[in-house]
Parts: C-alpha cells; structure tokens; sequence
C-alpha cells in the first residue's frame, strides 16, 4: 500500500501516557499482507470526544485512496444515534468518552448494525483493555501514538472481515 508523502509523516498524538506503537490487532493487520486494496473505499466512521484529535484523524484519513470518512461523533451515544443512517463499514471508537463508554457503544454498534466493525482507539495500553474490547465485540484495539500508515492497515483489515465468512 502506498501512502503520500504527508501521510507517511502524520503520527497519531501518543497523549500522556505514550502508548507503545503496536498491539496485536495492528500486528494482525500487518501479517495478512500489507497490501489490502478494497474494491471500493472503506467508509470510517470516526468517533472521538477531543475535536482537534478527531478533526486531525478525519483529515488525515481523507488523503488515503482507499478511505473514505463517512462522519464523526463525538460521544458512543452520537455514534450509535448515527451508525444505522451511515452504515460504515468500520467505526475509530475512542477508548476513553464522556457519557456512554467505548465497550457500551461497541456492543450496541455491533447489535443495531452486525456489518459494521469496531476498532478501538486508545492512549492507554494493557492487555485487560485489549481484551474487553474484544469482548465487546470490538475487531481490534488501536494505540493512540501509532503511525497512521498502520492505522490504515488495521481499518482496512476490520474491513475484509466484514464480508469474510
């Protein structure tokens, strides 16, 4: 897969804690090839309560061919009031949101709309938060910190899923 040059540069904001570069869905993503072209663009739904972070996700998403951003929230409460009228195929959940929290908003997203994944975004790292996640119902989790290109790689890889048997 082949990024512009701005978007090779862009790295995700680490926040307080630094999150380490990849965890297991990141390498998940990685090791199916590198090289995941969809038919047509994946529609992101991004979901984050810190507008300059989500605003900074938004336009670096809008320089990859292969994506295409199909809204933003900013709480888990916006994201499951608009997941249905959108239909993304993946849904960027912020770990860490005001009101309805990501694991609430993963479930109800995966129940109201099955054919749309969830990946988790988060400044904090540990396997426990990988875990609920994906007990959530969550595709993979997502450190805030790691370089756009495989942020890219592990979207497009919920993605394939979504249709995979």
């Amino acid at each position: 897969m082949s990024f512009p040059e701005e978007v090779t540069e862009f790295e995700l904001g680490a926040g307080a804690l630094g999150a380490p570069p990849i965890v297991a869905s990141v390498d998940r993503a990685l090791a199916n090839d590198g090289g995941v072209h969809p038919a047509r663009p994946v529609r992101i739904l991004v979901v984050d309560d810190h507008e300059g972070f989500r605003s900074s996700m938004v336009q670096a998403l809008d320089l990859i061919p292969d994506v295409e951003v199909a809204g933003e929230a900013r709480s888990g409460d916006e994201a499951c009031g608009i997941v249905l009228t959108l239909k993304p195929d993946v849904v960027l959940l912020d770990l860490s949101m005001p009101g309805m929290d990501a694991m609430d908003a993963t479930r109800n997203i995966r129940r109201t709309n099955p054919n749309s994944q969830v990946v988790v975004l988060s400044a904090f790292d540990g396997p426990q938060i990988e875990q609920a996640a994906l007990a959530a119902g969550a595709w993979g989790l997502v450190p805030k910190g790691t370089p756009l290109e495989d942020v890219v790689g592990v979207l497009l890889s919920a993605a394939e899923q979504q249709t995979a048997p």
